[in-house]
């Protein structure tokens, strides 16, 4: 019989090294595991997400640098 979370899915092998290392929203701070994280790739980093509001949110309080006009 498998694990289960408290959401009901199931808990993966620690033999899976996406499932082991958790990683934790940038915006919420929940922990998520690699593979279930939404990520964007800016210039100089790499942020992750537990979802897409949360990265809709983070995305609208951190405008692209490029998108900001010149002065």
């Amino acid at each position: 019989m498998q694990s289960k979370a408290h959401t009901g899915a199931t808990i993966g092998s620690c033999s899976d090294d996406d499932v082991c290392v958790p990683l934790i929203c940038d915006l919420c701070k929940a922990e998520i595991p690699q593979s279930a994280a939404q990520t964007f790739e800016g210039a100089d980093y790499t942020a992750h997400f537990c979802g897409l509001g949360c990265m809709e949110t983070w995305k609208r309080n951190h405008p692209a640098k490029d998108s900001q006009p010149s002065v």
